[in-house]
């Protein structure tokens, strides 16, 4: 094995014929971030007592590790130290470390008011009432918990905290906890109920992405935001009540979340961000409220079964492509009627689908094709055209699906 040793700092490794044993030299005083990142087939690591800080990610991706010892020497662990140690059985440190300790198998600090490892093979742990954080990827892919009660002491949950843990079915969270970090349940696929506290003033990124069992959720008067990706791919949520203390949801907060029927925007909120309901297949209605001034790309792009969408402002939900694309059938009707004044061309960049054209009359064909155009026509579709010309008008208009219509053929109209 060969080691990349820069003034006593361990700043990376290279493991030779699927080594599977490191052990590090004497006069190493730190281990760098990312040192033993990606070194997939170490089963141990030895680290001498001249080892005094373990950096950032230092062990990231080891998964075949199952056993570490820290010497007294180690005074200092950083964040992510442990992340994707899949295997990791056994963490060993000597009572007489000055800084760290172990209880009941997990890596505390030595007045135990930060949890930082549980072994990846813990099926049950009890937390003590001295901890108030629980740090980044504390528990991350403990595959085998199934439930966990976080004491009251606790103010704050790390990112990524309970990430990855697949067998867990439900969690409270204590009034204590103000906040939920990056993917602090992310991947929790077996979680059905949680309960968020109303101490709790914000919903990080991807909170609860992927946590595919997840059928409701409340979310308390306390919470003003709710961060992108939040509960993205939370496929059984069938309901979610967002209060009207929240004034911003991000980015893809509920993307996928291909159950959900309807959903209320609360009055603070301003902007609807790209993707933010993208992919929800089964929503019906959405409520937007008057004070949203802007709605992204893609915001609502697959919400193919969307029947109630209460805004007069069609023009610039096309506008802004919000549908990615694709009207919804069921409001296309609607939608048509209220952008067949535009002489603008937005819409020209708009694609219909086959479908969706065959279920428009011959108004409707009109009205999109004039405003594909740019054009308008003071007389109005009932004043010139007649049935021989609406055959011929909705002829042409299919040649809009292989491109835009000549200058000859929009005056012919």
């Amino acid at each position: 094995m060969k080691f990349s040793i820069d003034n006593g700092v361990l700043v990376g490794c290279k493991v030779e014929n699927g080594e599977t044993e490191a052990i590090i030299p004497d006069g190493v005083t730190r281990i760098g971030y990312s040192a033993f990142g990606g070194c997939s087939s170490l089963t141990s690591i030895t680290i001498p007592d001249s080892v005094t800080s373990i950096g950032n990610d230092a062990f990231e991706g080891c998964r075949s590790l199952t056993s570490i010892t820290i010497p007294d020497s180690v005074t200092e662990i950083g964040s992510w130290a442990f992340r994707w140690c899949t295997s990791l059985t056994s963490i060993n440190v000597s009572s007489n470390n000055k800084s760290f300790c172990i209880i009941d198998g997990a890596l505390y600090n030595k007045n135990q008011l930060r949890l930082l490892v549980v072994p990846r093979t813990k099926a049950n742990i009890t937390i003590p009432n001295s901890v108030t954080i629980i740090e980044e990827c504390a528990f991350e892919d403990c595959s085998s918990l199934t439930s966990i009660t976080i004491p009251d002491s606790v103010t704050r949950i790390g990112r990524r905290a309970f990430g990855g843990c697949k067998s867990l079915t439900s969690i409270t969270i204590p009034d204590s906890v103000t906040g939920i970090g990056w993917g602090a349940f992310g991947g929790c696929k077996s979680l059905t109920s949680i309960t968020i506290p109303d101490s709790v003033t914000s919903i990080e990124s991807g909170a609860f992405i992927g946590c595919t069992s997840l059928a409701s959720i409340t979310i308390p008067d306390s919470v003003t935001s709710i961060g992108e990706n939040a509960f993205e791919g939370c496929t059984s949520l069938t309901s979610i009540t967002i209060p009207d203390s929240v004034t911003s949801i991000r980015y893809s907060a509920f993307k996928g979340c291909t159950s959900l029927t309807s959903i209320t925007i609360p009055d603070g909120v301003t902007s609807i961000e790209s993707g933010t309901l993208k992919g929800c297949t089964s929503l019906t209605s959405i409520t937007i409220p008057d004070g949203v001034t802007s709605i992204g790309e893609y915001a609502f792009e697959g919400c193919e079964n969307l029947e109630s969408l209460n805004t007069a402002e069609y023009a610039q939900l096309i506008s802004e492509n919000c549908f990615g694309g694709n009207l919804p059938k069921k409001l296309i009707h609607e939608i048509i009627k209220c952008v067949s004044n535009m002489s603008d061309g937005t819409i020209k960049k708009y694609i219909l689908t086959k479908e969706l054209w065959n279920s428009l009359s011959n108004e409707e064909r009109f009205n999109l094709f004039m405003t594909r155009q740019g054009k308008t026509l003071s007389s109005g579709y009932a004043n010139v055209v007649n049935a021989k010309q609406a055959t011929d008008m909705g002829g042409r208009m299919l040649k809009v699906f292989d491109g835009t219509p000549s200058a000859t053929e929009c005056n012919a109209v």
